[in-house]
């Protein structure tokens, strides 16, 4: 069998098993135990009491990055664009006024940072040399990722600083951002040193101690959980209200069998990042001052910001060190929860939208907890091919708009569990280490559009959003789980029976943000769509510009310094020689 005959085979083969899971799902109205339709009536109820009647403004910002390479130089540029749009809500409507969309200037947020190919390690990641092709690409788009992050979030708190603001798009997801950076912050702290500890005069001990109480009460308006790892959590919790550790046992109702382990962990750490001292008792307390790292954890993230966007100097670059992304993604971790709690506080709806994603929970976490019987399992782990294929092959039950079943973004972190432990066989178990905190964020699938034959429906994406106590806690469930050998128990959100009504305003705020005269806005967001072809366009203008300032910086350089050989890879040489032996007819063999 040749290669055509050999890729036609495995082809139909994978066809074959495609179509047989299609057949699978396809009219089965059980399904739509997995979704909930809008209820325009309740959501237009539900926007005059969230936001009252009257015009409000919705703020869409997108970045976008660039990295070019020349003369043995790096260069990255990175932007965040942000549009705006008008919406009026009435008693008897929502009415969303894309006509009036005008791009924001004065929140834009732009740098073009200049670095040496030989120092690329030292910011990328500095325990790590970079040996291949592979390792070079990684590096790139990590530097890339993390000052694109930057630009979008310091863009972003700039559009909740505008009065008329009471809603924001945000064009990637919160809850996976979120865990991300919340990974780079322990990362650091297991480093045990950062180049941020020269800005500000920050000394070593207290920047280490404020992230790793950054990193165990991230949010001081949201309860700490009581599981796993999240105990020390919840203690320190209680510690930074003033209480000591064995007053915070005591309020937390930590049993006494755990008490000596948390302590142990507790005394280490504080000893490890000073933050501790002793009573005349001998009981734990943290150190005085504590309680503010957050305040100086968002100065350090505001001075990065202006550092970075506004600055003279190499942004990078402070005394003799380097800020690496860690550093960077640390101070992003904190400028998103700083704009996730304003947000909150001035009841402004913070949303973050995903066009494509691998993610996994629904299939494999959530569906086993809706009720559906075992032999309804669609056989598919992705999440948005699975709705998308039970949209197109149960066209009535999932009429748009629609949306899945809110669950909490803890799922990512759970699997089914197989095991039996003390006697009970808990339906999941901590994916790897741990589970990660509940009731932080809440996330959701949805579809917006279809034609009027329903011939072609809008693509499936996915939105997310903070965790709302007042609009949520009725649908916590109290649920076991494994982790590390034990049963633990977890308070996830998850609208498993009656529907939240605060989503059905969500949903019908998407519905009317989309333009479906424009293919790629199709059931998508305007605002976003605009803010991304605004965002590429500005890169693709400066591409050249910026690349011709560098090089005539550079260029006098190596001819008074001959270091043409140099400061030039032979890999380019080459390339360029053999792209003209081309264009001459030059034989290249």
């Amino acid at each position: 069998m040749n290669d055509i005959d050999s890729l036609k085979s495995g082809a139909a083969d994978l066809l074959k098993q495609f179509s047989q899971r299609v057949d699978g799902m396809k009219g089965k109205p059980e399904y739509s135990t997995l979704i909930r339709r809008l209820d325009k009536i309740e959501a237009i109820r539900q926007a005059v009491d969230y936001f009252g009647k009257g015009e409000y403004q919705a703020i869409g910002v997108d970045g976008s990055m660039d990295q070019a390479e020349t003369l043995e130089m790096l260069l990255f540029y990175v932007n965040a664009v942000a549009y705006s749009a008008p919406f009026v809500v009435t008693n008897d409507s929502v009415v969303f006024r894309s006509d009036r969309m005008k791009k924001e200037d004065a929140m834009g947020a732009s740098s073009a940072v200049p670095l040496w190919l030989e120092d690329l390690g030292l910011v990328a990641d500095p325990t790590r040399e970079i040996e291949s092709e592979t390792d070079f690409t990684a590096s790139l788009t990590q530097v890339s990722f993390s000052l694109m992050l930057l630009a979008e979030l310091a863009c972003a708190r700039k559009a909740l600083e505008k009065e008329s603001t009471r809603l924001l798009f945000l064009d990637r997801p919160i809850s996976g951002t979120f865990q991300s950076l919340s990974r780079d912050v322990r990362y650091l702290l297991r480093s045990g040193t950062s180049a941020l500890e020269e800005m500000n005069g920050t000394s070593e001990s207290t920047l280490m101690g404020d992230l790793y109480l950054f990193n165990a009460v991230p949010f001081r308006n949201k309860s700490s959980p009581g599981h796993g790892s999240g105990k020390i959590h919840r203690i320190i919790d209680s510690m930074l209200e003033g209480n000591s550790f064995k007053t915070a046992c005591t309020l937390t109702g930590l049993e006494a069998s755990s008490q000596n382990a948390v302590r142990m962990n507790l005394s280490k750490r504080g000893k490890q990042f000073n933050i501790l001292e002793e009573d005349g008792s001998g009981d734990l307390l943290l150190r005085k001052g504590s309680n503010q790292y957050r305040e100086r954890l968002s100065n350090l993230g505001r001075s990065l910001v202006e550092r970075m966007f506004s600055g003279k100097s190499h942004p990078l670059r402070i005394g003799k060190k380097w800020l690496t992304t860690r550093d960077i993604n640390a101070l992003n971790q904190v400028l998103l929860v700083d704009l996730i709690e304003k947000a909150e506080a001035s009841k402004i709806l913070l949303i973050g939208i995903t066009k494509d994603t691998g993610s996994t929970d629904v299939g494999r976490s959530v569906i086993g907890l809706m009720g559906l019987p075992p032999n309804l399992s669609p056989g598919l782990r992705h999440d948005r091919v699975m709705f998308t294929i039970l949209s197109a092959t149960n066209e009535t039950a999932f009429s748009p708009p629609w949306r899945s079943v809110g669950y909490d973004a803890c799922f990512a972190t759970l699997s089914p569990n197989e095991e039996t432990v003390s006697g009970k066989k808990p339906p999941l178990r901590a994916s790897r280490k741990f589970a990660s905190r509940e009731q932080l964020f809440v996330k959701f699938f949805f579809q917006t559009r279809a034609s009027e034959k329903t011939i072609f429906r809008s693509p499936v994406f996915m939105y997310d959003r903070s965790y709302v106590g007042s609009k949520d806690s009725s649908w916590d469930i109290e649920m076991d789980y494994v982790e590390r050998g034990k049963v633990q128990t977890i308070n996830p959100y998850l609208e498993k029976q009656a529907k939240n009504p605060f989503d059905d305003m969500i949903l019908y705020l998407l519905s009317l943000s989309d333009n479906p005269e424009v293919f790629e806005s199709y059931g998508h967001n305007i605002l976003l769509y605009m803010a991304d072809k605004a965002a590429k366009a500005d890169i693709k203008l400066k591409h050249g510009l910026l690349l011709g300032v560098i090089n005539l910086e550079l260029t006098p350089l190596a001819r008074r310094e001959k270091l043409f050989s140099v400061i030039r890879r032979y890999r380019d040489a080459r390339s360029e020689m053999e792209q003209s032996r081309v264009g001459s007819g030059g034989d290249l063999e």
